[in-house]
């Protein structure tokens, strides 16, 4: 209240907080101003945002979702500048990701505009990165999901500028890098594996079935150790079938839908049906297995399915701008790609990550 003219409206006020954080940015740019004082301008800037985005009786106001915003974007420009600056001992880089993560989530998403898409899927993106960096790799990868799920909402919502498209084009390369990388280390190639018992297509019969869930489809062997010999270099076997991410429309899980002879199941039994536009494929957990078997593979096909569907989407649209991904753009971030591209990709290393 010190700093700021609590006369003037909602708006005025948050223009106001906006030309502070101009200055204090380009005092960083410059590299001339005191951090005393830069620290000073980043401060006030937000103090005018906070003055309404804390304010429980401006919450209805529709200048409220612009404070959020605002409050994030100044956390997002303070560690863009950090990364540029060169690291500070005494300061986290990732911290102001971390507080504008925090800040964009008290939003709903339909509260959330082009412009608060594209910082939210920036921020993942940054999150995404530290994470890599740290080998913390599937929550690196989840933040690169959500980075991208944003992203596409901010296109969906008419952000449709060079920005938007390049950040969309990196996320869809680090996803694709990721994935490789995994392969390389012979870890996470897949993401379930786990038994049921599947109906047949043609004759309605019941049979044992080990399923196995990757980037590309869900397959399925005679048995676990066809699936494990399947897996060695001199190994011709293949899965006994498969159904490509592609196919698939839906996957739901319901108790008690469809009688098992070979189980004498019971109705509260968990029943999966994977759709697709020609059939529905049955499948329905074994007992005495791992309880949560078939909710794992519903949770974690539906994400891979979301995935694949979100790339899918960006693809056509990175393909109408005649942008086709380019490892240039990747290469601005903080991984180090050079050493991944060093990797054997014919010799993998032999280890096995087992979901169930």
């Amino acid at each position: 209240r010190k700093v700021m003219d609590i006369n003037k409206s909602d708006e005025e006020v948050i223009l106001d907080g906006i030309d502070l954080r101009k200055k204090a940015v380009g005092l960083m740019k410059s590299k001339k101003g005191h951090p005393d004082t830069i620290t000073k301008y980043f401060e006030d800037a937000m103090s005018h945002f906070r003055f309404i985005a804390d304010d429980r009786e401006k919450a209805n106001s529709s200048e409220y979702p612009s404070a959020i915003y605002e409050i994030a974007n100044t956390f997002m420009e303070k560690a863009a500048l950090m990364r540029d600056l060169g690291p500070d001992p005494d300061e986290d880089p990732y911290e102001p990701v971390d507080r504008a993560l925090e800040c964009l989530a008290r939003l709903n998403r339909n509260e959330l505009t082009a412009e608060s898409f594209r910082l939210l899927g920036s921020a993942h993106h940054q999150k995404a990165i530290q994470t890599y960096n740290m080998n913390r790799l599937e929550e690196s990868e989840r933040h690169l999901v959500e980075g991208l799920e944003d992203i596409m909402a901010s296109h969906r919502a008419q952000a449709d500028d060079e920005n938007t498209t390049q950040l969309m084009e990196t996320i869809i390369d680090l996803l694709s890098s990721q994935k490789k990388y995994r392969k390389t280390q012979g870890t996470a190639v897949y993401q379930f594996c786990g038994e049921f018992v599947k109906q047949g297509g043609g004759v309605k019969s019941w049979r044992k079935r080990f399923f196995v869930v990757d980037d590309s489809a869900v397959s399925y062997y005679k048995s676990r150790k066809d699936w494990e010999n399947s897996s060695t270099s001199t190994s011709t076997s293949k899965p006994y079938g498969h159904v490509m991410m592609a196919e698939i429309t839906d996957v739901t899980m319901h108790g008690g839908k469809i009688y098992c002879p070979v189980l004498k199941q019971k109705p509260e039994s968990p029943c999966i049906h994977l759709h697709t536009s020609d059939r529905i494929y049955n499948m329905i957990n074994i007992p005495n297995t791992a309880h949560n078997t078939a909710n794992d593979f519903v949770r974690t096909t539906r994400f891979i399915l979301k995935v694949y569907n979100l790339k899918k989407e960006a693809r056509s649209v990175l393909k109408l701008k005649g942008a086709t991904g380019s490892r240039d753009s990747v290469k601005k971030s903080s991984i180090d790609w050079d050493s991944m591209d060093n990797i054997d990709i014919k010799n993998p290393k032999e280890s096995v990550r087992f979901s169930t």
